[in-house]
């Protein structure tokens, strides 16, 4: 697995696009002949360095979100940009779009990740993300976003989150417990609704991530469109998916619970969950990347260790 080579135990090379030197120990794997055969973390993507590190036949999936309600949660999330805003949890995302210019312009830039604005976090930051340079014309995003429609074999959105784990459920020919989530890190409980003008101010700010997140969501629902039986895969994904969750949710009040077993049906097979896959679901990124790194210092030391002898 392609993993972070700085101590940040999120993302790969971020802010700069991903190159080899940000993969853990790349050289070694690359020298031993260790192959590379997924990554799922946070970046800036690089088609080049991914061709060349990655099989030929590697699955691209990204993950979108609707620019509003993303710019909404990076508020709460991100201290620089919660601390500057006035207001309440709601208020600020108001008080934001009553003057976005006022506040994106301030100098040092509180939105951006350094005082050089190597980025913005309120304007094209998800188009960033996959790789379009934010200060480009329009032209360059239209652009863009042709090229990187051609190489996403699937674009996950938040808000049609189930559909989007049935369609990868089906792609990737997976069980559909190996698509079962629970929720973390999540600060809200519930959708607002926000009037039509605030989502016109949000389109009108942040051009070029309603862009692609428009383009696709169509293709999500085009891709969806085709797929026969969708419907009642989904409901019963859905019912599978409260199961786990209501589990997991005993099993870490009390501790006490036994195992839980999933019924069959025409979507699924039987299968049972234990409280250590709920604690593996819950298992935070920082665990999982330093348990990873260990397996994978095993495998590389062990093969030099061999070819030295």
């Amino acid at each position: 697995m392609a993993l972070p080579a700085s101590k940040s135990r999120s993302d790969i090379g971020w802010p700069a696009v991903v190159l080899p030197k940000h993969i853990y120990r790349y050289e070694d794997l690359n020298e031993g002949g260790v192959p590379l055969e997924t990554s799922f973390f946070h970046q800036r993507f690089n088609l080049t360095t991914w061709r060349n590190v990655m099989p030929r036949d590697t699955i691209y999936l990204a993950v979108m979100r609707e620019p509003l309600y993303q710019l909404r949660s990076l508020i709460e999330f991100v201290p620089r940009l919660r601390n500057h805003i006035k207001g309440s949890t709601e208020e600020k995302i108001y008080n934001f779009f009553a003057d976005p210019k006022a506040h994106h312009r301030r100098d040092p830039p509180v939105f951006s990740w350094t005082k050089s604005s190597v980025y913005s976090w309120t304007k094209s930051f998800m188009a960033y993300t996959l790789g379009f340079p934010q200060n480009a014309p329009m032209e360059v995003a239209e652009s863009h976003l042709h090229d990187i429609d051609g190489v996403f074999d699937l674009v996950l959105l938040t808000e049609y989150l189930f559909e989007s784990m049935v369609l990868l459920r089906r792609r990737m020919c997976w069980a559909m417990r190996d698509v079962v989530f629970i929720r973390l890190n999540s600060r809200f409980t519930e959708t607002i609704q926000y009037p039509e003008e605030l989502h016109n101010k949000s389109r009108a700010w942040n051009k070029v991530d309603h862009l692609y997140y428009d383009h696709f969501k169509q293709r999500l629902l085009r891709e969806i469109s085709y797929e026969e039986h969708f419907q009642e895969e989904l409901q019963r994904f859905k019912e599978v998916n409260d199961i786990i969750n209501i589990f997991c949710s005993e099993v870490t009040r009390t501790r006490f619970m036994d195992d839980t077993v999933v019924p069959k049906s025409d979507w699924n097979e039987e299968f049972r969950f234990t409280r250590r896959d709920c604690d593996t679901l819950a298992t935070g990124n920082a665990k999982v990347v330093s348990k990873l790194k260990k397996q994978l210092d095993g495998i590389i030391d062990g093969d030099m260790a061999r070819l030295v002898s």
